[in-house]
């Protein structure tokens, strides 16, 4: 019978035969590879097994129980690993289709699951390795952007500055594909807002801007086009943002956004006849925390 290998966490060959798994001892000069029972140093198990070209050769008995619902975890942990570093999809996106499966086969087997953000660190260092970025950089001035991570199917970039505020070591990073740029500039009614919560670390918030292509009394049809990465909430900062997006032939007649003075006056020095307006929900929200004080 032929055995199963796949690669542990450490990059190294594991064998799964019969609902036990084994780590790769030793091979001879006949291609006859010797593992041995992971349980080995834990429980003192000396099951050992001999393969050829995957077939196996001999067993010895192990005194371990199996457990093939740990085991299918480790598999589909491995196939986590290994798509992480061939796709571009989320890590997230790639640990909830791999695991999905699995949650269907009882509560034995979800003891084993490992939760996303047990093992997302290290799913993350394994693309950066594979990626060829060294380490995660300490701060937004550390930060290199690869072309290659920059590219989109007909090789055109999504990146539309990246620099920094005047002489000050403080970056800004904006995104936003041709596409969206071409929207950007034929579009004249917008909505920004930043948030916080997921915002990289490097980083104070992520803002976007957001483009009406045809809203109607029946129907809204706002859709996200640009999303910069920003290191504080000054004026400066706006002013800079703002800039940007003009140089990009961005000509706004409205610009709906928060109540926040930096960005307002930073839209209003780059854009001096530009309409701004306040945007309903954070009104409402300015008179509920002002009723809560």
């Amino acid at each position: 019978m032929s055995i199963e290998i796949f690669e542990t966490t450490k990059n190294k060959p594991s064998a799964v035969y019969n609902g036990y798994q084994y780590r790769k001892f030793r091979s001879n000069l006949e291609n006859i590879i010797t593992w041995r029972c992971i349980n080995e140093r834990s429980e003192k198990c000396k099951g050992i097994l001999k393969t050829k070209d995957n077939c196996v050769v001999s067993e010895m008995t192990h005194s371990c129980k199996p457990n093939e619902a740990k085991i299918d975890v480790k598999k589909q942990v491995a196939n986590i690993r290994r798509r992480v570093c061939e796709t571009d999809l989320s890590v997230s996106k790639i640990h909830q289709e791999e695991m999905s499966p699995l949650f269907q086969r009882g509560y034995e087997i979800l003891t084993e699951i490992p939760t996303l953000s047990s093992i997302k660190s290290s799913l993350h260092k394994t693309r950066r390795r594979v990626q060829g970025i060294s380490s995660e950089a300490s701060t937004a001035a550390d930060i290199v952007l690869s072309s290659e991570l920059l590219k989109l199917s007909d090789n055109s970039t999504f990146l539309l500055a990246d620099t920094f505020i005047s002489e000050s070591t403080n970056k800004i990073i904006v995104f936003g594909t041709p596409k969206c740029k071409d929207i950007l500039q034929k579009s004249k009614k917008f909505y920004s807002d930043g948030t916080f919560k997921s915002c990289p670390k490097q980083f104070l918030q992520i803002y976007s801007l957001h483009a009406d292509i045809g809203s109607s009394l029946e129907e809204v049809n706002i859709i996200p086009i640009v999303f910069a990465l920003l290191p504080n909430k000054t004026q400066a900062t706006y002013v800079k943002l703002f800039t940007i997006l003009k140089e990009a032939n961005w000509s706004p007649e409205c610009l709906t956004m928060d109540f926040e003075v930096a960005a307002i006056m930073g839209a209003k020095i780059v854009f001096p006849t530009l309409e701004i307006k306040g945007c309903n929900f954070h009104f409402n929200q300015c008179l509920w925390y002002k009723a809560l004080a």
